[in-house]
C-alpha cells in the first residue's frame, strides 16, 4: 500500500512517485471542465465494455478496476496510467460537489471520501439511463437509412470465391450505441450544451426501470401512456440538461428502492415469530419460501450462512436481510407481490367488515379489546398480530380508541395491503393506472376503487415500452 494514495487504488497503482512529486503543480492546473471530460469518457468506456462483456457472456468488470484499465489502454505505459489515474482522483476530490457526474463516479470507484459506495444495481441503472439518453443524440433518419441498406445487403447475400452464397454483413449490435456515446463525448469536449426534452428523459427512465428493476415506471404528471402522448400540459416538451436528467432518474430510482426496502423490512417483522428483532434460520427459511417458492433448504442454508458469516451469532438483523435480498434480486415485483398476497390474511374487505361490526354500537371507534378480537379472527401470523397491537397502543397513547382511518393505516402497514408492486406491463395489460403519488410505484387498492371511487378511463391504455409510444 502506498501512503498518500486513496484506497482501493493504494494497492493497484505501482508507480505513484512521479505524481506525489508533481502533485501540487498539477493540482493547480486542474479544472472542472478537464475532470468532467475525463469522467464522461470513462463512463462511456464502461458502458461499451459492459456491452462487450454481455455479448460475450462474461461477468462485467468492477468500476474501480475498469477505470485503471481505461488509463492503461489510453496511455499504454503503466507509469503514465498511474500518473493520470492519480490526477483524476485528485480532480474528483477537488470538484466532488460541483457536478453530479463527478460525484457518482467517485462513489462508483469506491473512493473513501466519495460517499456511500454505489450498489451494483444502482450503478447499472445509472449507466442504462446514460446509454438511453445518448441514443437520442443519434440522427434517427440517417440511422434508419443505414439500417435499411444493411438489411438489403443481408437479404441479397454475397458469393464467396468458392461459389458459396453467404449472408451479407450483419449490423454490428454495438454500432448504434457506440455512435451515440461518441456523440456525447464530442459534445462534451466542445463544451456544447447537452439537453433533452423531458419526454425523452421519461422514455430513458422507463426503459432503464424495466431493464434493471422490472418496474413499469410512469411520470407523476400523467397517469397513462395516452395522456403522455397527448401531453396537453406541454410538460414533455420542456428542456432538461444532461445532468438534471440523470439526477431526476436517480431520485426516482431511490424512491422505488426505498419503497421496496420498506416492504422487505415489514416482511422481516412479520416473520420474526418471537419478536426478538432478529431472524433465526427457521424463520428465515419460511420467509424465503414465500419470496421464492423454488428455494430449497440447501439454498436457504447457503444464503443464511452468507448472512451470518460476519455476525456474532446465528441470527440476522433487518438491514442485513434487506441488503442481501436486494443483492439476490428478491425485491422484484414477482417476489414482493407474492409476499404481499400471503401476508394480507382475510384481505381488506374482511378487515373493514370486522371493524364495522365491532364498532356498530360504539360510534365507529375501536378500543384495544375489540382490536384484539379482530386480530384473532384475521388468521394473521402471531408476529403480525403483536406488531399490530404495538402500533395500536402507540396510536392510543393519548386517546382510548381509534377511528376507521387510523385502523386502516395500521392494517395496511402490518398486513401489507395495498403493497402490490407494479411490474412491467402491469399498467398496460389490465388498463389500471399505476400509483403516481411520487411514493414509488405501488399499485394501490385505492386506485382500483376499494377505498374510494377513483375514476378509470374507458379508453384502452397503450403499451408504453416502444419508441412508437409516448
Amino acid at each position: 500500500r502506498f501512503v498518500g494514495v486513496a484506497p482501493p487504488y493504494d494497492t493497484i497503482v505501482k508507480n505513484p512517485e512521479r505524481w506525489l512529486k508533481e502533485k501540487e503543480v498539477r493540482r493547480s492546473m486542474l479544472t472542472e471542465k478537464k475532470i468532467l471530460d475525463s469522467v464522461t469518457n470513462i463512463i462511456t468506456h464502461k458502458i461499451s465494455s459492459d456491452l462487450i462483456d454481455d455479448i460475450a457472456g462474461t461477468a462485467r468488470g468492477e468500476m474501480h478496476h475498469l477505470v485503471y484499465e481505461y488509463f492503461l489502454s489510453t496511455y499504454g505505459v503503466r507509469s503514465l496510467a498511474d500518473f493520470y489515474l492519480l490526477e483524476l482522483i485528485e480532480g474528483l476530490k477537488m470538484f466532488l460537489d460541483t457536478n453530479q457526474r463527478i460525484g457518482y463516479l467517485a462513489r462508483a470507484m469506491r473512493l473513501p471520501w466519495g460517499g456511500t459506495k454505489m450498489k451494483d444495481a444502482h450503478l447499472y441503472f445509472y449507466l442504462e439511463v446514460w446509454r438511453e439518453l445518448c441514443s437520442f443524440m443519434v440522427d434517427r433518419k440517417k440511422e434508419a437509412v443505414i439500417k435499411e441498406k444493411r438489411k438489403d445487403t443481408a437479404r441479397k447475400g454475397t458469393t464467396s470465391s468458392k461459389g458459396v452464397t453467404t449472408a451479407g454483413s450483419q449490423q454490428d449490435p454495438t454500432h448504434i450505441i457506440t455512435e451515440s456515446l461518441n456523440t456525447l463525448n464530442s459534445k462534451q469536449q466542445r463544451d456544447e450544451a447537452l439537453g433533452f426534452k423531458r419526454i425523452q428523459v421519461w422514455k430513458a427512465l422507463r426503459r432503464a426501470m424495466k431493464s434493471i428493476f422490472e418496474h413499469s415506471w410512469m411520470p407523476s404528471e400523467y397517469t397513462s401512456s395516452e395522456e403522455i402522448e397527448e401531453d396537453v400540459l406541454g410538460i414533455g416538451q420542456q428542456q432538461m440538461t444532461f445532468d438534471s436528467a440523470l439526477e431526476f432518474a436517480m431520485n426516482e430510482m431511490y424512491k422505488i428502492n426505498t419503497d421496496r426496502r420498506s416492504i422487505l423490512r415489514q416482511a422481516f417483522i412479520s416473520a420474526d415469530a418471537d419478536q426478538s428483532g432478529r431472524l433465526d434460520f427457521n424463520e428465515f427459511r419460511d420467509l424465503l419460501k414465500v419470496l421464492d417458492p423454488t428455494s430449497t433448504n440447501h439454498s436457504a442454508l447457503h444464503l443464511f450462512r452468507e448472512l451470518v458469516r460476519d455476525g456474532d451469532d446465528d441470527t440476522i438483523d433487518p438491514e442485513m436481510f434487506v441488503d442481501v435480498m436486494q443483492e439476490a434480486q428478491l425485491d422484484r415485483p414477482c417476489h414482493l407481490n407474492r409476499l404481499a398476497s400471503v401476508q394480507q390474511g382475510v384481505g381488506i374487505d374482511g378487515f373493514l367488515e370486522m371493524f364495522r361490526e365491532a364498532t356498530a354500537e360504539t360510534n365507529a371507534l375501536l378500543n384495544l379489546a375489540q382490536f384484539a378480537h379482530i386480530l384473532q379472527r384475521s388468521k394473521g401470523k402471531p408476529a403480525q398480530m403483536q406488531h399490530a397491537t404495538n402500533k395500536f397502543q402507540t396510536a392510543t397513547r393519548n386517546i382510548p380508541a381509534i377511528n376507521e382511518t387510523v385502523y386502516s393505516e395500521i392494517i395496511r402497514d402490518v398486513f401489507m395491503i395495498d403493497r402490490l408492486v407494479v411490474s412491467p406491463g402491469a399498467d398496460d395489460s389490465n388498463g389500471v393506472r399505476p400509483h403516481s403519488s411520487g411514493q414509488g410505484g405501488y399499485q394501490t387498492m385505492a386506485n382500483q376503487g376499494t377505498f374510494g371511487s377513483a375514476k378509470k378511463s374507458n379508453r384502452p391504455v397503450k403499451t408504453a415500452g416502444s419508441d412508437a409510444d409516448w
